[in-house]
């Protein structure tokens, strides 16, 4: 048997998995996400599984979680996009380097 997990005590779980998610990206460290994948497969099962008034009850706290993921990819979007550009500059200076070097000029 299963266990039944109450849908707000997990979304605020994971909203609070997903903070700390941010403060990682933010600090220019890694998130696994094959953790919060985990976590959002199990939560959508259990508010599939809610009935009305409870639905009510989670959709403000989803909607935030939701706006939160959004958040976090634009992130680690940016992160990426940061990360392959200073890897080009750090490229470009080892090659003027070599450049400089082999041609005997200051660089």
């Amino acid at each position: 048997m299963s266990r039944r997990l109450d849908p707000m005590t997990e979304l605020q779980v994971f909203a609070e998995a997903l903070e700390a998610s941010h403060k990682i990206v933010r600090a220019g460290g890694m998130v696994d996400l094959g953790g919060l994948e985990a976590q959002v497969e199990e939560l959508c099962r259990e508010v599939v599984k809610t009935e009305g008034p409870v639905r009510l009850q989670i959709l403000p706290m989803l909607e935030r979680v939701i706006r939160s993921l959004g958040v976090l990819e634009e992130e680690l979007r940016l992160c990426t996009a940061g990360a392959e550009h200073a890897e080009k500059a750090e490229k470009l200076m080892r090659a003027q380097s070599a450049y400089a070097a082999t041609h005997g000029k200051a660089g």
